[in-house]
């Protein structure tokens, strides 16, 4: 599941970048981004199982990959408006079970997709029409980064923010 969930969103990264084209492009995009949806679901169902039989993929059981795998397919389920990634959070233990900054990654995501909160880490942004990337909104800016240090993060905010504007 988790080489077909990065392989759509590579796929997905060249098909949103020519969405504005033409309309085309925009025809293109919505199909894509249908299809992308259903394997999500899809993913989600299969998951859920998984965690139902089992619980958390976690590392200590199965290892660093498989539960690396597990977070990579929660972190994209955003069609349910977050209920799968808060279930799946809350059977997660950042640092024993779960890698620190695959925690930080989901926790804000959660928070600025779903629940409408600031973020502790700086992980959530979006592209703006200039090609660069901007940070949803960060909670105590100035701490971010002993933040990011505390959860596992290798590099600063800034050198984050850098590596995705390039990505814009």
């Amino acid at each position: 599941m988790a080489k077909a969930d990065e392989a759509i969103r590579n796929e997905f990264d060249t098909v949103f970048k020519n969405r504005n084209r033409n309309a085309e492009g925009k025809a293109a995009f919505t199909a894509f981004y249908r299809k992308m949806r259903d394997q999500d679901i899809r993913h989600h169902e299969a998951l859920n199982d998984i965690v139902e039989q089992y619980g958390w993929i976690d590392i200590e059981r199965f290892g660093q990959q498989a539960s690396h795998d597990a977070w990579l397919i929660t972190q994209h389920m955003v069609h349910d408006k977050g209920v799968f990634q808060k279930k799946m959070r809350s059977l997660m233990t950042p640092g024993t079970n779960v890698d620190k900054t695959e925690y930080a990654l989901l926790t804000d995501r959660i928070a600025v997709m779903f629940d409408k909160l600031h973020q502790t880490c700086g992980t959530q942004g979006k592209c703006q029409s200039s090609g660069d990337w901007t940070a949803s909104q960060i909670k105590d800016f100035d701490t971010i980064n002993s933040r990011r240090l505390a959860m596992g993060f290798a590099e600063t905010f800034a050198e984050y923010e850098t590596r995705m504007d390039a990505k814009c």
